[in-house]
């Protein structure tokens, strides 16, 4: 089953960067600005769904919320206000997905943070799971998964 076109790269084993992706852009490296405890109890956590279901697909990346994003350094680099993460099982036909603030949190506050990839898609104006029928899409999109935590 195929899904949108997306970046596909690896986030090594302390979620700080995602090396090595294969995108019609060229070879880009990306400097992961999600290091928090939660980011690695999260990244844990999806190994393990991964090797427990055998196939997963796996997208994570930036969500500015608000006006105007805070910006870093003399070349003004935006800070993402959010982090979002969507897991989608393709055999099952499940999915969850977080919508998680870019501040310290503890990891027991990760449930808090699951929402449903419609949110997720009003965000950061992304189509997820787009070529899934439409009924199947707009069930499994709209559900908040909570139990797969």
């Amino acid at each position: 089953m195929a899904l949108a076109p997306c970046l596909r790269a690896h986030v090594d084993e302390n979620a700080k960067r995602i090396t090595r992706p294969t995108h019609p852009g060229g070879d880009v490296r990306w400097q992961l600005v999600c290091q928090h405890v939660r980011c690695r109890v999260l990244e844990k956590r999806v190994r393990q769904w991964v090797s427990q279901r055998g196939e997963l697909y796996v997208v994570t990346g930036p969500v500015y919320i608000g006006a105007r994003p805070r910006t870093l350094g003399k070349n003004g680099v935006a800070i993402p206000s959010h982090f979002y993460k969507v897991a989608f099982d393709p055999v099952r036909i499940e999915a969850i997905a977080f919508l998680l603030p870019n501040k310290r949190l503890s990891s027991h506050d990760l449930p808090r943070f699951i929402t449903s990839i419609d949110d997720i898609e009003q965000a950061t104006g992304l189509d997820f799971l787009q070529n899934l029928s439409d009924p199947v899409e707009d069930i499994v999109e709209s559900t908040v998964q909570n139990r797969l935590w």
